[in-house]
């Protein structure tokens, strides 16, 4: 028992330590962000995918080792996804396999360092726990071609594997009380855009002829193409608007400004559904800042609004020529349908031969092109994809986990939540005609990250549905299965 009481008082004075002191000031400050832009950035536009992957995972090794909060370990792990500039994977990958030794190692360091002071269960267990269910009894009795292992697979990448992130970030997270959980995972999220917005930049200057001769052609970024970028930036730019409605002084301006590139961004993917979503959002956008914002920091917003668009105006006027061309290039040259009609036909065939499971999430279609590594069929619309391959079972799921994610954000309806509802409006709608809601990495990830955001935002802990049955809350609003 002293040994661990030793141990215990030596962990709290590193944590204490004038470095550790200066070493937080900057991993929860945007320099910290900054800097893993700067990483990600030049490592995808080198292609060095090999030395970026190794940069990221050992910083991250690192923070789960030296922190007691995994927040800025798993932001990077969130990055990382951004490295990659290749569209197929080299061989050789393999070699870097003592980089997930050493996650591993360092993961399970940390839990072991830092243990659980009590289990939290959170709003999203048993909704997530459902879906899980309901992914891994996708495909029964379905007559329909299914690879069985598929079925698995998927099952555990798309509902196993959000459980687990949840599960882990809500009780492995320990952000100072001094600084925002919110700002924190809008920061995240915003520094994700502007990664976006340098690779597209940098992507455009590198293949300027290309495009010029191709302009419908796809953005390739090797990690994503342009749906996925465009799935990024639908998120990034609401919590812009909110990090500039929560920061002082110019660098509020400079939030708001880079926002606005995002929403150039999206633009330069050609993606009619994203420019679409993307317009509405950002018009409501605008106008719910008008609003959240009080006395000074509304007049300051109107008085900047006032001057960007008149800028964007005397843009379009300039250049008015070559916008009616570009719209005319996305929005009658690109009206193709894309082949989207032709699976939504088919899958909801697969719904009618196999109502109850669907056809499973290793269903095997007539469209090989769209299947993706893991030989997930990609539908291409949330709620097709959820009845075609996962069935009535499915439905009720994602009902019951949907709901629960609504009403967290109306349970205490202030500035975050509104600019998290804005971008789940944006990620929602464009999933509808995309596959944003079934890429784990990094878009689910990213959603359960937010989503205890807004759990911690409201800071309801009342516990629901089968959660009474088992367990009492202590006084944090944790639960604990044999305490009063």
């Amino acid at each position: 028992m002293e040994e661990v009481i030793v141990n215990t008082n030596n962990q709290n004075k590193f944590e204490q330590s004038k470095f550790m002191q200066v070493f937080n000031k900057f991993v929860y400050s945007d320099c910290f962000f900054i800097a893993l832009v700067l990483i990600i950035s030049i490592c995808w536009w080198q292609k060095w995918l090999f030395a970026g992957l190794s940069i990221l995972v050992v910083l991250a090794s690192i923070l789960f080792v030296i922190k007691r909060d995994v927040l800025p370990a798993c932001s990077i792990l969130l990055l990382t996804t951004s490295v990659v500039s290749v569209r197929k994977i080299p061989s050789n990958i393999m070699d870097l396999w003592p980089l997930v030794v050493l996650l591993i190692i360092s993961i399970l360091a940390h839990i072991i360092i830092y243990p659980m002071k009590s289990l939290k269960l959170g709003r999203m267990t048993m909704p997530l726990l459902a879906v899980l269910v309901a992914c891994l009894l996708g495909g029964i009795g379905s007559q329909l071609e299914h690879v069985i292992k598929a079925d698995i697979i998927n099952a555990l990448w798309l509902g196993g594997i959000p459980l687990v992130i949840y599960f882990l970030v809500l009780n492995y997270e320990s952000i100072p009380e001094n600084i925002s959980f919110a700002q924190y995972v809008a920061k995240l999220i915003f520094y994700f855009g502007c990664i976006v917005v340098l690779e597209i930049a940098i992507y455009y200057i590198s293949n300027w002829d290309f495009v010029m001769e191709n302009p419908l052609s796809v953005v390739h970024l090797g990690w994503g193409v342009s749906n996925t970028v465009a799935t990024v930036l639908l998120l990034s730019f609401p919590m812009g608007f909110y990090l500039y409605y929560t920061s002082k002084g110019p660098k509020s301006y400079l939030y708001i400004l880079m926002s606005i590139t995002h929403f150039i961004g999206i633009a330069s993917t050609t993606s009619r559904g994203a420019l679409i979503v993307g317009s509405v959002e950002f018009v409501i956008l605008v106008i719910a800042t008008i609003f959240v914002c009080k006395d000074k920091k509304r007049k300051e917003y109107l008085i900047m609004s006032a001057i960007i668009l008149a800028a964007a105006l005397f843009i379009i006027v300039l250049e008015r020529n070559a916008i009616i061309k570009i719209f005319h290039i996305i929005f009658v040259d690109g009206m193709a349908d894309s082949g989207r009609f032709r699976i939504y036909t088919e899958a909801i065939a697969c719904f009618l031969q196999s109502p109850m499971f669907g056809a499973g999430l290793g269903y095997v279609g007539d469209w090989k092109a769209i299947i993706d590594q893991k030989g997930l069929y990609q539908i291409h619309n949330t709620i097709l994809q959820i009845l075609a391959c996962t069935g009535i079972i499915g439905a009720i799921a994602y009902l019951f986990y949907y709901a629960e994610r609504i009403k967290m954000l109306f349970d205490k309806w202030d500035a975050f939540n509104l600019f998290v509802f804005l971008a789940s409006f944006g990620f929602e709608g464009y999933s509808m005609l995309n596959t944003g809601t079934i890429q784990t990495f990094p878009f689910l990830a990213i959603i359960m990250v937010l989503t205890i955001a807004v759990e911690k935002n409201t800071k309801l802990t009342e516990y629901n549905y089968i959660q009474k049955l088992f367990f009492k809350k202590n006084k944090e609003g944790c639960l604990n299965g044999n305490n009063g």
